[in-house]
């Protein structure tokens, strides 16, 4: 659903200033770390017949892979199915409409990806 919806909508005035500046080839920006620019210039190298999902790919990824880690987390703590598919569940609705700033979007720009990545280091930090 949200590789769909990541490639429905246009983008957005910030999503296409990070598209421009991840077509440099450098290490790194002035204003900006590096790492965004290497994750849309990926998603649209596999993606080229469709750019608006290419830029998106690496946040709506960066979402699954969050949801993954928050069941396995919960896994860990309750053993029991019914909260882990309600984490699911709840993890999917709410990634997909980003109500912080009421407008729906999918896997818009670096936020995704740093929350899958404090995710982890939480995930990490959790003994089993």
């Amino acid at each position: 659903m949200r590789m769909v919806y990541a490639g429905a909508i246009e983008l957005r005035t910030d999503e296409a200033y990070y598209w421009t500046w991840s077509k440099e080839s450098v290490l790194s920006f002035l204003d900006h770390p590096p790492m965004i620019a290497w994750f849309i210039r990926f998603g649209t190298a596999i993606l080229r017949r469709h750019q608006f999902l290419g830029v998106r790919f690496a946040g709506v990824l960066a979402m699954l892979v969050t949801q993954l880690m928050l069941a396995d987390m919960v896994r860990r703590v309750t053993h029991d199915v019914r909260a882990i598919v309600l984490v699911l569940l709840d993890a999917g609705s709410s990634q997909l409409l980003r109500p912080a700033d009421g407008q729906g979007r999918a896997g818009r720009g670096a936020d995704p990806v740093a929350v899958a990545m404090g995710v982890g280091a939480g995930a990490a930090g959790r003994k089993r």
